[in-house]
């Protein structure tokens, strides 16, 4: 096995005489001497930024050194392709991107680490008062508490009330004349779906119909006679708009065509062909 050197010995000796030698003995609780900081009588005094003993935040030298109000830290976060970037500190900010706000920690990295001023990542999106909505290319930021028919000018749902008073026979098809009354009388799309009249189902077709005077599909399911009356609302509907992502266009094309007559001697055909049937043939062809 291993021995200790006599001067290994007389160091490690050398060690444990300081540390029970009470004026050697320091405390980083108070900075006093003669006890350590876990016999300390004072009040224990630890920094809620550095977590070190002896100061409180608003002597921390840590504190002191900050530029710009962040707290300086040796953290590293992950970028593309397992690369590693320093991060030199972090700060509180409050943000406010389209209609979303809040405050988030940000972490600040050197200029060279990326080109754009600040990215905004999950701590901000995935708070629950964040709504984060993707159509297309096209992506919005709203606070949950937005109304997002007023915000997103989504397309209102119009009543449909039934018309004239219908009776459909059971397992059958029926076409009932519907009415928005007055609200518009543009052309209006209906999703269609499955309904029920006193435990008797029936189904509304999906279809494009007439805000005024429009029909609407119904198909029966069950047993029993249905009636629908002029006081129900038979479907809700959104109103179609014009379709602009598609443009048409009309092409002209002229050309000289060069009409040629073609005669008996232009044509191979069966021998036994009459004359009159020859003439026919070329008649045909010309």
């Amino acid at each position: 096995g291993f021995k200790r050197t006599h001067s290994e010995s007389n160091f490690r000796q050398d060690k444990q005489n300081k540390r029970n030698d009470k004026s050697e003995q320091r405390c980083y609780n108070c900075k006093g001497k003669g006890h350590f900081s876990n016999k300390c009588p004072k009040p224990r005094l630890e920094c809620t930024n550095c977590k070190r003993l002896g100061h409180v935040a608003k002597d921390c030298k840590e504190s002191n050194s900050r530029a710009g109000h962040y707290r300086l830290h040796n953290k590293v976060i992950g970028g593309y392709g397992g690369s590693i970037v320093n991060v030199i500190g972090e700060t509180d900010v409050f943000l406010k991107v389209d209609r979303a706000e809040g405050s988030v920690k940000a972490l600040i990295v050197p200029n060279s680490a990326q080109e754009i001023p600040v990215m905004i990542g999950q701590t901000f999106l995935n708070r629950p008062e964040v709504l984060t909505i993707v159509f297309g290319e096209t992506v919005r930021l709203l606070s949950a508490e937005d109304d997002l028919n007023a915000v997103l000018n989504l397309p209102s749902k119009i009543p449909l009330w039934v018309k004239e008073n219908t009776v459909i026979r059971p397992k059958t098809i029926a076409l009932v004349v519907v009415t928005s009354r007055g609200l518009t009388e543009r052309d209006v799309y209906i999703h269609g779906g499955l309904r029920s009249a006193r435990e008797n189902e029936y189904y509304v077709d999906e279809c494009i119909t007439k805000g005024e005077d429009g029909c609407v599909t119904i198909t029966n399911l069950s047993q029993q006679e249905i009636e629908v009356s002029t006081n129900q609302i038979l479907a809700r509907c959104v109103s179609c708009l014009e379709d602009i992502s598609l443009n048409s266009y009309t092409f002209a094309f002229s050309t000289t065509i060069q009409n040629r007559s073609f005669t008996a001697n232009d044509l191979s055909y069966n021998e036994n062909l009459t004359s009159d049937e020859i003439n026919k043939l070329i008649d045909l062809i010309n």
